[in-house]
């Protein structure tokens, strides 16, 4: 169970770093796109991580430079 919940996580940060690219290219480079529901989901939920020192914690993990690792 814990190595499902693992990859589970990873796909979310996946996703959440995803996110700040633009639609266009992340379409074009990653085969990647997000409904207006899920690009909204996934916009609450980052906000609600958010810290206010520009760093975004989740996860487990940090990051200085706005990407979000676990």
């Amino acid at each position: 169970m814990d190595r499902y919940l693992t990859y589970w996580k990873r796909f979310l940060c996946y996703c959440l770093n995803a996110l700040q690219r633009d639609k266009a290219v992340l379409l074009r480079r990653h085969g990647l796109g997000f409904s207006s529901g899920q690009r909204r989901g996934l916009e609450v939920y980052r906000c609600t991580h958010a810290t206010g020192s520009g760093r975004t914690m989740l996860l487990g993990g940090a990051a200085t430079d706005g990407r979000i690792m676990y």
